[in-house]
């Protein structure tokens, strides 16, 4: 016992020279995460976590770094090819190559193969008794000892082994734990709790037979980790068997792979088994002591995956980070979509990467797949803003308006016609003109202008218009009833008709999963959880929230100038010409934008994912904040003042030179002519600004010759 007590550490006080970590005071980075932070002998290590989707990997003595996750072999889960090694996922599953295909590594080959070292071909795996030089080139329930393909833990006590010279673990063996190549009983730790001990000394076994380097911990301290008869191991020999049967599925290299059992639905079974086998395999028993959040983050991130199931994980929205690591994208990718299994679920990030100025990522809000950067190029529609015929889709600007089809010409996309028109598609085939306020309506046409709804009545009305208990036209996809002066009605049972209401607002609780649901302040009216950017549920909006409510106020500061607009699709391009216009139309798009995506982009910063997503907003926001009114004073009507001079017109786009590797430079913009000078009696009037002139769009990249 004295030689015990010489050996084994006890008191607090041990002096020892294990690590110790902290966390830093960064909340989360996409580069390093563990480096060295001390200037003296001992080692202080400092930890940040990494971005949602990013692991935090060793990559040098004193470093880790996050990076992606490593990619799933043959046979593990899926939902896209890029999870893939293979980079082929087919029906949930990563597939490797065939029998006889030509591969580098047994990673190359799929599920019941491994690679040939001498033909560097995939074959089949070994059966029992089959000579072999690797475990993994057996089946999947059997281990290489003796050059043999044995059964796991199946030798009895006595039985010869040949991977075991001196004392330690074997995969042969009943007992877990061979002696000079021969199966034994295995030796038990002197505690079933930690056991203190000085780096640099040996834990001994309690009968005083074997003996094991102490080990450090993360906080800082040093342990003995467990022995082969210890429960860790022997729980795990004991119930090998309730994962054996969904062993053979898995590759080769995946035999006890989390994402291989999370594919066939076995998490129940293999989650308890490696719990417990990791506590002596990874020393888990020692990594896990007094740990704080952000090691449990990092360093031991997977075992806390696996013991830590949450049977209500609130993570299953997609995370969205921004990252500037894009080694591994193709050119011109600007997202990029990973899925990996986290606490029993599947977690989604969506890596976000700015495109350059004048493209934009082809994707949307609820995008789960990769994209890449696309030339903003989209043209103006008959009736919106232009400078010359190339920036219309009719290729015909005239007066900086584009013209479309006229009354009766024939036409065939929404979009073609002149405002105050609509294409009768499917019947006529024509422009016809759009109905006013009053005038008879149905869905399929005659239809009414922008603005106006076609009622139950099929007469139409304008937006906005019914007043609280009147029966509406019923709520569109976005749950806004665009007939109700509030924008919200009700099903009314039994006679199953909308009624405009007084408009919900958001309840107490703002939090949600896929347990409960959100409810409005009085426990009336509910809708489901809504998907953030940071991938937690939340609650979105109710009608009565301000986004909505601002967004219908503003609807009459704008509604008068849509008569110029087109008929089939309203957008800011109509108001680019007047700046007053275009501030009228940003305040009410930019808050009904806010409650048709929220949560998405309440009180939300911008960054660059806000600004991958949401371009249009954010551009109408720096009209919003940049406009300056300066309302005109009328001049008394006995005198005349000057009005004002013409605009120029932009000069035209030079032509491409595509015989040259570069583009011309823009010719410069006109300046805008000074304000005339009123009269004496004419002092107190103050012009209307100038409208912007909108930005020349980037050249796009040549296509290689």
């Amino acid at each position: 016992m004295s030689l015990l007590l010489l050996l084994i550490s006890t008191i607090s006080e041990a002096q020892n020279s294990c690590e110790s970590f902290v966390c830093s005071s960064i909340p989360s980075t996409e580069s390093i995460c563990i480096s060295n932070s001390s200037s003296t002998t001992s080692q202080v290590m400092s930890i940040t976590s990494c971005i949602p989707g990013l692991e935090c990997l060793h990559s040098s003595p004193d470093t880790h770094t996050c990076e992606y996750p490593k990619k799933s072999l043959p046979g593990d889960y899926c939902n896209s090819n890029n999870q893939c090694e293979s980079n082929l996922c087919s029906l949930g599953k990563c597939e490797g190559r065939y029998y006889s295909s030509p591969c580098l590594t047994s990673a190359d080959c799929d599920v019941y193969l491994y690679c040939d070292e001498h033909t560097f071909t995939c074959v089949d795996q070994l059966s029992f008794g089959s000579f072999c030089n690797y475990t993994h080139q057996c089946l999947n329930n059997l281990a290489c000892d003796g050059k043999k393909c044995v059964n796991y833990f199946s030798l009895p006590i006595g039985s010869t082994v040949y991977d075991v010279p001196n004392y330690g673990f074997s995969y042969a063996c009943t007992t877990g734990f061979a002696y000079k190549n021969t199966c034994a009983q295995p030796p038990v730790s002197n505690s079933t709790n930690p056991i203190k001990c000085e780096i640099g000394s040996f834990c001994i076994s309690h009968d005083g037979k074997y003996s094991k380097p102490c080990i450090c911990g993360y906080d800082g301290n040093g342990y003995c980790p467990l022995f082969e008869g210890d429960f860790a191991l022997q729980d795990s020999i004991s119930n090998i068997s309730n994962i054996l049967p969904f062993i053979e599925k898995c590759h080769t290299f995946s035999r006890f792979s989390y994402n291989c059992y999370f594919g066939y639905g076995a998490l129940n079974l293999f989650l308890p088994w490696k719990a417990t086998a990791d506590l002596y395999f990874n020393n888990d028993w020692v990594k896990r002591i007094n740990n704080s959040a952000c090691v449990n983050s990092t360093l031991t991130a997977s075992y806390w995956n696996v013991v830590s199931p949450r049977p209500v994980y609130p993570l299953i929205c997609p995370a969205h980070v921004c990252i500037n690591n894009t080694s591994n994208w193709i050119p011109n990718q600007c997202l990029y979509y990973e899925s990996f299994i986290v606490y029993s679920s599947i977690e989604n990030t969506n890596f976000i990467n700015q495109c350059p100025g004048g493209f934009i990522c082809d994707t949307h809000p609820t995008a789960g797949s990769n994209a890449t950067c696309i030339a903003n190029k989209t043209l103006s529609n008959p009736g919106e803003f232009c400078i010359n015929d190339l920036q219309c889709s009719t290729l015909n600007c005239t007066n900086n308006i584009c013209i479309g089809l006229s009354a009766n010409e024939s036409c065939f996309t929404p979009l073609s016609c002149n405002p105050g028109f609509y294409c009768d598609i499917g019947k006529s085939h024509k422009c016809l003109k759009t109905k006013e306020i009053g005038e008879s309506c149905s869905f399929n046409g005659p239809k009414c202008a922008l603005g106006l709804q076609c009622s139950n009545n099929n007469i139409c009305i304008l937006y906005y218009t019914l007043e609280p208990g009147q029966q509406s036209a019923g709520a569109s996809t976005n749950e806004i009833d665009y007939s109700c002066k509030s924008g919200f009605s009700y099903l009314e049972s039994p006679s199953y008709i909308y009624i405009c209401a007084k408009p919900p607002v958001t309840g107490p609780l703002t939090n949600c999963n896929t347990s409960w649901g959100c409810y409005d302040s009085t426990g009336t009216y509910n809708h489901n959880c809504a998907c953030p950017f940071n991938g937690y549920m939340k609650c979105a909006q109710f009608q009565g929230d301000y986004s909505l409510t601002t967004a219908i106020m503003a609807f009459n500061n704008t509604y008068p100038d849509w008569k110029q607009c087109n008929t089939g699709e309203l957008t800011y391009r109509c108001f680019l010409g007047n700046l007053t216009q275009l501030y009228n139309y940003a305040i009410y798009w930019t808050n009904m934008t806010v409650y048709i995506y929220s949560p998405k982009l309440d009180n939300y910063s911008r960054d660059c994912i806000s600004e991958t997503y949401f371009p249009e907003y954010w551009f109408l926001m720096d009209i919003i904040n940049n406009y300056n009114p300066n309302p005109p004073i009328p001049p008394q009507p006995e005198h005349i003042c000057a009005g004002y001079l013409e605009y120029p017109s932009y000069p035209e786009y030079p032509q491409y030179p595509w015989n040259k590797n570069e583009y011309p430079e823009y010719p410069e913009y006109l300046g805008y002519p000074k304000y005339p000078q009123y009269s004496e009696n004419c002092t107190n009037t103050v012009m209307l600004p100038y409208p912007m002139y909108p930005a020349y769009p980037e050249y796009p990249a040549y296509l290689p010759d």
